[in-house]
């Protein structure tokens, strides 16, 4: 029977290794996601101190994103700026088209 490669690497790593074998991934991958815009899924409304939200893209990168006023649970369009320290992605919201039509 044909083993996946991820099966034989984590054989072969110890799990320290593995551990900042996907952190780095997954920065790598937060990274990537700079200059696109996404949809995004709020789950905080808009903190009035500081005028941002909380949410996840549809490829669940935690976003913080820059918005006057928006609930939870909407969906809205943001362009992603760059990458906190703790891992999060700053984004901007814009003025999203109905994506119905």
């Amino acid at each position: 029977a044909a083993r996946c490669c991820v099966c034989i690497v984590a054989r072969r790593l110890p799990r320290r290794q593995l551990r900042d074998l996907g952190a780095n991934k997954r920065a790598a991958f937060f990274r990537s996601m700079i200059d696109r815009n996404l949809e995004i899924l709020t789950e905080t409304a808009t903190d009035p101190k500081t005028g941002h939200a909380m949410g996840w893209s549809d490829n669940y990168v935690p976003v913080r994103v820059a918005v006057d006023r928006v609930k939870e649970n909407e969906m809205i369009m943001a362009r992603i700026v760059g990458i906190t320290s703790d891992g999060k992605a700053i984004a901007t919201a814009h003025k999203a088209q109905d994506p119905r039509g």
